[in-house]
């Protein structure tokens, strides 16, 4: 029988946590996300000591997919051990398949860690038009998981239902939602993904709040902002930034009721 795909574990020998910062969460989505479009990559989760992945592949590519993610993990984010060997678990039914996509990006919640509540770690954003890095994921869960639609994935992740309400834009929220839409550490520097984030942010926050606000908001000066509004920024990646905005106001509302 053909595997339908392949179910990974990827960890560190010790076992010690990695990735354990917001900052290096979207640095880690990133890297997983940039590799795994070319070995089929349909859904992925980082808990605290470890990472599932789950690829829709042959076996060779899938051990091939988890040397190359594995060696950039460990160079990005200085990891001071080397990954344990892997054994991966063949796919064989449909139903495994979907249990596994969830279950790949429920691993915050499965594991009582509560330390990435807007899924930066997972798949999701990109499947929900919260991330630009990885929107062709969604594409790809047609193909494989018909039965995935947006009330599922958003059942994936209850804090972000948000993105179906309206509540008052929090700003000072922007940076965070900037870089998380981009899938980037900060706003700091200048690589092509940074400065297209903060131009996003740029963009949707000058018109509700002006100049001034946006350089103590965003630690740039006015002539930037203003060259960067002379400059469009990428639509996506402008949604991308409010419905973030969006799910992160919103949760602050929810807790402030509570």
């Amino acid at each position: 029988m053909t595997e339908l795909g392949w179910h990974l574990m990827h960890r560190l020998v010790d076992d010690r946590v990695f990735a354990s910062t917001p900052e290096e969460l979207r640095l880690a989505s990133r890297i997983v996300l940039e590799r795994g479009r070319d070995y089929d990559l349909l859904s992925f989760g980082f808990a605290d000591d470890h990472l599932h992945t789950l690829v829709v592949c042959d076996r060779r590519r899938a051990g091939r997919f988890a040397q190359v993610v594995e060696t950039a993990l460990h160079k990005r984010l200085r990891l001071p051990a080397p990954f344990a060997p892997f054994f991966p678990e063949p796919i064989r039914r449909q139903g495994h398949l979907q249990n596994t996509f969830g279950y790949c990006i429920r691993q915050d919640q499965l594991h009582r860690l509560d330390r990435d509540p807007f899924h930066d770690g997972t798949m999701l954003p990109s499947l929900l038009g919260l991330r630009v890095l990885g929107a062709w994921a969604s594409g790809r869960v047609r193909r494989y998981l018909p039965r995935v639609d947006r009330p599922a994935l958003l059942g994936l992740g209850p804090r972000l239902l948000g993105l179906d309400a309206d509540p008052e834009p929090r700003w000072d929220f922007l940076r965070e939602a900037a870089a998380a839409a981009a899938a980037v550490e900060s706003l700091r520097g200048i690589p092509p993904a940074v400065v297209a984030a903060r131009r996003a942010a740029v963009h949707a926050g000058h018109g509700p709040l002006g100049t001034g606000r946006l350089t103590t908001l965003l630690d740039i000066g006015r002539s930037t902002v203003c060259r960067m509004l002379r400059s469009p920024s990428d639509p996506a990646l402008l949604c991308a930034v409010e419905l973030q905005l969006r799910v992160r106001s919103h949760q602050n509302d929810e807790g402030a009721a509570a």
